[in-house]
């Protein structure tokens, strides 16, 4: 094991072979870091009024970031750390007991840790050398200087940047993090028809049918909030349900065992975050043998641990530069929901509607033809991010599906004024014209006018004269 972290270290992110007897697949598994979009800064000055005193900006790590454990009791158990481990260890409970992951993160091809080491030294050394463009900390650490007429150690200056300004190298998500969507199943309680716990084949044949029992607006869209709304209150009848906390972040090797479960890698690449990397490096005998699965998805590597689906991502801020590592955990709830959402637009649209068999067939692990609760298990989502991200990226629900770099067309004038629902498809119910008309631009005969089938019909129409160039078109 020692070897294999000297050769991250060293090389950056080593590519080790194992092989996974049971399900045929090589590592390492590859899988991009996830990129959000950065937080705009205000820019906008509030008004007050001459009684309203404005409330002070949180300024301690704790205060500002309360999605963290960050209190005192965490902040005084941080070790000294060897700027060249680029390793962060943790426990990740599991339903079947914890897994022990270690993640080799890596900034730009260099350990982590000596991100936060190299600004320790800058203000070790900027805190002699007085400028009148200094930062605030630096102005601080002068004002230090000055007021006791000594300068303080990088020792100090780390606990100082530690506990009062930055926070630790690694922020740990709190546990219990979102801990309602743990038990959010909406899909299988509203085809649940006699809420038996099993959907038969016949509730399976009525699917269509029964989620549209939800579209409250009934604009042949069923949205995630009407599901939300119709379930309120249904709860898994399984109450053994596991939150996957990760109970410690272990820099201390010693307490620990030598070799992890799961050894992880993650490179991120501030300046050029398309390049950054996430790895599935080596998975010991003992995981092996529980793992049913190992797979890219687009949001991470996806395995499947004694039926538990886990995900691991990576993530990462467009245009943020940080020393900061952080890791989180949560039950993602929502089993089926974002596998049936193509579009990732939190609405079930007729089209996507029309996929539900196929879909269904995929969950029917034992090819019985019904779903059971143990074929709706819940992801388990753990994150490791650029600087204090997590919070932000497991909040939202998970994406399954790629995401497309081609805008997405835009339809004729006339279509998208027809479209009433915004789901990019006219029903018959939508279309004002005739029936004859609409079979006419029905081109695939699928009960549905899409937008090229509408810029088809567009494209064969006499183009207007002067005279006319201000008609609308009519179907």
């Amino acid at each position: 094991m020692n070897a294999i972290r000297s050769s991250v270290l060293c090389v950056g992110l080593v590519l080790l072979t194992a092989r996974i007897n049971a399900a045929d697949i090589v590592l390492p598994i590859e899988a991009p870091v996830v990129l959000l979009p950065g937080t705009p800064a205000t820019t906008s000055i509030p008004v007050m009024s001459a009684a309203t005193r404005p409330v002070p900006a949180p300024t301690t790590p704790s205060g500002r970031l309360p999605q963290y454990q960050l209190g005192p009791s965490q902040l005084a158990k941080i070790p000294q750390r060897d700027p060249n481990d680029a390793g962060v260890r943790f426990r990740l409970t599991m339903p079947n007991g914890p897994l022990l992951v270690e993640v080799a993160v890596t900034i730009d091809g260099k350990p982590y840790l000596s991100q936060r080491d190299r600004r320790i030294a800058q203000l070790l050394e900027q805190q002699a050398t007085p400028k009148d463009n200094s930062s605030e900390l630096v102005s601080r650490l002068q004002r230090y200087r000055e007021a006791t007429g000594r300068t303080l150690t990088s020792e100090e200056i780390n606990w100082w940047f530690t506990t009062a300004v930055e926070g630790p190298s690694v922020l740990c998500l709190k546990d219990g993090f979102q801990r309602f969507r743990a038990d959010q199943r909406p899909v299988f309680f509203v085809l649940d028809r006699n809420q038996d716990g099993t959907i038969d084949s016949d509730e399976l044949g009525r699917a269509e049918e029964s989620l549209l029992t939800t579209d409250a607006n009934r604009n042949d869209i069923v949205e995630f909030t009407e599901l939300g709304t119709a379930t309120r209150g249904k709860r898994n009848p399984d109450s053994s349900i596991t939150l996957p906390q990760i109970s410690s972040v272990e820099p201390d090797r010693d307490s620990t065992p030598a070799v992890p479960d799961l050894l992880l890698a993650v490179d991120f690449r501030p300046s050029q975050p398309s390049e950054s990397r996430l790895q599935c490096v080596q998975m010991s005998a003992t995981l092996t043998a529980r793992v049913e699965r190992v797979q890219s998805d687009p949001a991470g590597i996806s395995l499947r641990i004694d039926n538990t689906p886990v995900l691991f991502e990576a993530v990462q801020v467009a245009g943020l530069v940080s020393d900061q590592i952080s890791v989180g955990s949560v039950n993602d709830g929502y089993p089926w929901l974002p596998v049936l959402d193509l579009n990732d637009d939190g609405r079930l649209t007729v089209r996507e509607r029309r996929q539900l068999p196929k879909q269904f067939a995929s969950f029917d692990a034992n090819h019985d033809g019904t779903l059971t609760a143990d074929e709706a298990v819940a992801p388990f989502r753990i994150a490791i991010g650029l600087g204090a991200t997590v919070h932000r990226h497991l909040a939202n629900i998970r994406s399954v599906h790629p995401r497309s770099a081609t805008p997405a067309e835009v339809g004729p004038e006339w279509f998208m004024r027809m479209d009433r629902n915004k789901d990019r498809d006219l029903t018959r119910a939508e279309f004002p014209g005739t029936n004859e008309q609409f079979r006419a631009m029905d081109r695939d005969d699928d009960k549905l006018i899409d937008i090229a089938e509408a810029m088809a019909y567009d494209q064969s129409q006499p183009q207007p004269t002067e005279t006319d160039a201000t008609t609308v078109p009519q179907p």
